[in-house]
């Protein structure tokens, strides 16, 4: 009978440590161009209520809230054209629906 190593095992083998290394350092290095440090002071219970609604960490949270934001600034810009632009549109023709 042939024994595995076991999975704590397998995974501490020189090679597999630099294979991930290596993409741990690349997926790292990409995350950080795109990306700006920040320190803020914010209030400790918003932040853990937070974090539990979206079951994520302290920075995929931050990340969703600030991108709430902007959909709520794109929002507010659209409905406040609301009512301000003719459009003269045939729903059935831009739908491409044979009338009945």
């Amino acid at each position: 009978m042939i024994k595995l190593p076991s999975r704590t095992t397998r995974w501490r083998s020189p090679l597999r440590r630099r294979v991930l290394t290596v993409i741990m350092m690349s997926v790292s290095i990409e995350n950080m161009t795109n990306a700006k440090r920040i320190t803020a002071n914010r209030p400790k219970d918003l932040l853990e209520e937070a974090m539990k609604t979206t079951d994520k960490g302290i920075t995929e949270t931050l990340v969703e809230g600030l991108r709430l934001v902007r959909r709520q600034s794109a929002y507010e810009k659209a409905m406040a054209l609301r009512g301000k632009i003719k459009l003269d549109i045939d729903l059935e023709t831009s739908r491409e629906r044979h009338r009945r």
